[in-house]
C-alpha cells in the first residue's frame, strides 16, 4: 500500500477520515485516492483529496461525514456478542446498545457515534489498544461528537455531563435503575426512575467541551461529573491544578458565556480542593458507583 503523506493538514482532513477507518488505499493519481470500497469490495472508490467528497462507482458517494454515518449504519446490523465488553466494564449489554456501540466492520473493534447536538453523527470513536492502553480514539481529521445525544429529550430539565463514554453509560444505567420516594433511592424496572426528567450524555474527555455544544443546554439544570484529577507538576517544578478541575472550569466558562446558558450549572466536588486524595488520581464516576 502507497505511504500517507506526513503532516499534511489537507491530507488529515480530508482523506485520513476514510483511511483511519479502514479504507484500503490502492495508489494516487493527482488529486484522486483510488481505494477498495469499503461497501463492495471493489478497487472503484475514490476520495478526492482537495474536498474530502469520495465515489464508489460501484455503490455509493458522500463526504468524511455521510462516510461515518453510513459506516455506523452498516455496522449496527449485526447483532454483537457484548457479553466480554460487558464484563470487563460492568455495564449490560442493553445499556451499551442503547448508547450505539457496535461492532467496527472494517476494523474489527468496538465503535461507537459522536453526536451534534442536533443529533447528528459527526465522528466515530473506535475502542482500541494504542499508547498502552485501550480507549476510545476518534476518527482522525474530524472533530469530537458528544455521546447520547440519541437519547436526549428536550422536554427534560436537567442534564449531567460526564468525563468520558463509559462514565455516562454507568450512571445512565443506574439512574435508569432507580427512583426517588420521600427523598430515598429504591430499585424499579418502570420508567418512573431517575431519568424520568434527567438527560445523561458525556464528552470524550474533560477538556473537549466545544463552545457550538453550549446551546444544547439552554435553559437547563446542569450538573458536570469529571474525574478526580489530582495537580500535577509542569517542568519547573510548579503544582497546577489537574486536567478536570481545568476542563471543567473551561466548560463552565463556555456554557455560562454562551448566547443560550443554562439556568444554573452545577459540578461534583471530589474535596475541598477539587480533588481528594483518598482516592487515585483518575478516580471517575464507574469507579464511585462500582465501589459504593
Amino acid at each position: 500500500m502507497p505511504k500517507p503523506p506526513e503532516n499534511d493538514e489537507q491530507w488529515k482532513k480530508n482523506v485520513e477520515p476514510y483511511l483511519s477507518n479502514g479504507v484500503e488505499m490502492l495508489g494516487r493519481s493527482g488529486d484522486e485516492i483510488g481505494c477498495t470500497c469499503p461497501f463492495c469490495d471493489r478497487p472503484k472508490f475514490s476520495i478526492n483529496y482537495l474536498t474530502g467528497k469520495a465515489q464508489c462507482w460501484s455503490c455509493w458517494s458522500g463526504n468524511q461525514y455521510t462516510f461515518v454515518e453510513v459506516l455506523y449504519e452498516d455496522s449496527s446490523k449485526g447483532s454483537p456478542d457484548y457479553s466480554k465488553l460487558s464484563e470487563a466494564k460492568g455495564i449490560s449489554p442493553t445499556t451499551l446498545s442503547q448508547w450505539g456501540v457496535v461492532w467496527h466492520r472494517l476494523l474489527r473493534c468496538w465503535a461507537m457515534p459522536g453526536y451534534s447536538p442536533e443529533g447528528k453523527i459527526r465522528q466515530l470513536y473506535r475502542y482500541q489498544f494504542s499508547k498502552k492502553k485501550f480507549r476510545w480514539w476518534a476518527t482522525t481529521g474530524l472533530g469530537h461528537g458528544l455521546f447520547g445525544v440519541h437519547l436526549w429529550d428536550k422536554s427534560k430539565p436537567i442534564a449531567v455531563i460526564c468525563e468520558g463514554a463509559w462514565d455516562g453509560m454507568s450512571l445512565w444505567e443506574v439512574m435508569r435503575g432507580c427512583r426517588s420516594q420521600a427523598g430515598n433511592l429504591s430499585v424499579t424496572t418502570s420508567d418512573d426512575n431517575l431519568l424520568k426528567e434527567i438527560n445523561v450524555i458525556a464528552i470524550p474527555g474533560c477538556k473537549s467541551f466545544r463552545p457550538e455544544w453550549a446551546r444544547m443546554f439552554h435553559g437547563k439544570v446542569v450538573h458536570l461529573f469529571f474525574d478526580n484529577d489530582w495537580p500535577r507538576l509542569v517542568p519547573g517544578g510548579k503544582e497546577v491544578a489537574g486536567a478536570a478541575r481545568e476542563g471543567l472550569e473551561r466548560a463552565a466558562r463556555l456554557l455560562s458565556g454562551s448566547a443560550t446558558p443554562p439556568q444554573e450549572i452545577h459540578y461534583l466536588k471530589w474535596g475541598p480542593n477539587h480533588y481528594t486524595d483518598k482516592f487515585k488520581s483518575g478516580f471517575d464516576v464507574s469507579d464511585a458507583l462500582w465501589e459504593f
